[in-house]
């Protein structure tokens, strides 16, 4: 457990390397809080189901927390529309 324990935020912590490191973060015995527009299969009462292009609900989910990991992105080859990955992974950025 770690000595200094934090309240952490994870965007995309519904993904697979999100997955990994809130499972981490909470073994390390840090509070964590996840932030994905897709349910946790995992962690599904640690979510909050928003997406990143939503400034008034990001803005509070961030508020009190000490650390926040950003891993939200769109990353699929077939995202539709194209012009998807930009307001995501620039804007919601």
């Amino acid at each position: 457990m770690d000595v200094n324990p934090k309240k952490v935020l994870v965007t995309g912590g519904s993904g697979f390397i999100g997955a990994r490191l809130v499972a981490a973060l909470l073994d390390a015995g840090h509070t964590v809080t996840i932030y994905d527009k897709r349910q946790s299969e995992l962690f599904p009462d640690l979510n909050i189901v928003a997406d990143v292009r939503d400034k008034l609900a990001l803005a509070s989910a961030c508020k009190g927390m000490d650390v926040i990991y950003h891993l939200a992105a769109e990353h699929a080859d077939n995202v539709r529309p194209p012009t998807l990955y930009y307001d995501v992974n620039v804007k919601g950025a």
